[in-house]
């Protein structure tokens, strides 16, 4: 007795078949920025990426404030950077550039000398 072809190719199709990915966040997921603020003044907290600026709110001293940043802002190969300016003008703290994927929590740290905050990527 011998198979038809059709019957053969379906059967490789399912035994081939993987399971989607689930450690991956979909790409519309966007990502979380937990700014903590030592610095002694408020501050407001922008990203910079895919050529656009974005501010994402003010964070006031010694508290820390959850933001939601667009998935839009990532471009596959781009680097983002978090920024936070004194609201009144003046001095900048940045996080360096950032290759963040869709989902992910980002914890940026602005000092009390402002050339010492960074950021860091958790899942």
């Amino acid at each position: 007795m011998r198979c038809p072809p059709l019957v053969v190719v379906l059967a490789l199709a399912v035994a081939c078949n993987r399971p989607p990915r689930t450690d991956v966040a979909p790409t519309g997921t966007p990502v979380t920025v937990v700014v903590h603020s030592d610095y002694t003044q408020p501050m407001d907290v922008y990203v910079l990426g895919n050529s656009t600026t974005m501010r994402l709110g003010i964070v006031h001293p010694g508290v820390v404030s959850t933001f939601k940043m667009p998935a839009t802002m990532l471009q596959s190969g781009t680097s983002v950077e978090l920024v936070a300016r004194v609201v009144a003008g003046g001095a900048t703290a940045r996080s360096g550039p950032q290759f963040l994927q869709a989902g992910v929590t980002v914890d940026f740290y602005v000092t009390l000398r402002l050339f010492n905050s960074y950021a860091a990527v958790r899942q």
